[in-house]
């Protein structure tokens, strides 16, 4: 079963980038990043896959140049059973509903921005939140706290 995750690192006004570049410097959080999405298959809009380093470890899969949405998670899940979305703008907005779950580092401060991450549905809720982390789930899962990511339907 494919799990279909959210990361982001999201400022307290929803920022997540301005022009192609995230605006702040998080080597903490590049860390948890990768350490999160090792394995697994992310997918990226074309305008936030131009700006990525080399994703030694996982397999990248990218919106645009003739490949859609919906081609590039069905590719995805063929790589592997953990799917990471992770941007830009677009992409967070038109795959929130498929997301099992929300991992959102929160940048304390509002930051000037010019792509913003959605407004998380009330489907969702916080259940982990380790200092400047958060972690939402569907509400209607029953998820325990945890610091990994697992499946829709894992109970601790």
């Amino acid at each position: 079963m494919t799990t279909i995750h959210h990361i982001a690192a999201v400022a307290a006004n929803r920022t997540i980038g301005k022009n192609g570049s995230i605006p702040w410097d998080l080597p903490h959080d590049r860390a948890r990043f990768k350490s999160l999405t090792m394995g697994g298959a992310l997918v990226a809009g074309r305008k936030t896959a131009e700006t990525l380093p080399k994703m030694k470890g996982r397999e990248l899969v990218v919106v645009g140049g003739g490949v859609s949405l919906d081609e590039a998670i069905k590719k995805a899940s063929g790589l592997s059973d953990h799917v990471w979305i992770i941007g830009g703008e677009r992409i967070y907005r038109e795959t929130i509903h498929l997301a099992t779950d929300l991992l959102l580092t929160a940048v304390w401060g509002d930051y000037d921005g010019d792509a913003f991450y959605p407004v998380i549905p009330e489907t969702f809720r916080l259940y982990e939140h380790f200092a400047d982390i958060f972690r939402f789930a569907p509400t209607d899962t029953g998820f325990g706290v945890c610091s990994t990511p697992y499946p829709r339907g894992w109970r601790q």
